[in-house]
């Protein structure tokens, strides 16, 4: 009798059914990445002659960037592939010598950033409103003068990167 009831109080404990489980807890905090919204850069109709002789043609553009958490410095990356040098675009008339040169220009103040070459502060040329940022360039046309540009149609492409410290 006294086994049975021992048996009973060891099965009726609480501590019989009793088990510890491990529970891994993972996370990460993140600052969102910026997103972007920019027009196309539309040169249009441009004279022959003002590309040409040193003349680059140039078209200002802002581009818009939502930047939740940008309240540091900002920094931009430029990435494509490289024109006539490391500031410059290839077009499609690259053959011809034409490039395109991409300038953070504020109030007169200008600067370029080589491409794909990491982010750079940028802080002069931006605006803030809000959590958008304006980024402020402009685009130009560059013909190097040893090759022969003709007339027609021409395209290039570049991504604009940016973040904050």
């Amino acid at each position: 009798m006294k086994i049975v009831l021992m048996a009973v109080a060891f099965v009726l404990s609480p501590y019989v059914c009793a088990v510890d489980v491990p529970i891994k807890i993972r996370g990460e905090i993140i600052i969102p990445a910026c997103t972007g919204v920019a027009d196309p850069v539309e040169f249009n109709e441009v004279d022959f002659y003002s590309v040409t002789g040193g003349n680059h043609h140039w078209v200002p553009r802002l581009i818009m960037f939502d930047c939740p958490y940008g309240t540091t410095i900002p920094k931009v990356r430029l990435s494509g592939v490289q024109g006539y040098d490391a500031f410059s675009v290839k077009t499609t008339k690259f053959a011809e010598g034409l490039s395109v040169l991409i300038e953070m220009y504020r109030d007169g103040s200008s600067d370029v950033i080589a491409l794909n070459s990491g982010y750079w502060d940028v802080s002069k040329y931006v605006t803030r409103s809000g959590v958008w940022s304006a980024l402020h360039t402009r685009f130009g046309l560059y013909h190097d003068p040893s090759k022969k540009l003709e007339p027609g149609p021409f395209s290039a492409a570049v991504n604009v990167g940016m973040s904050y410290d």
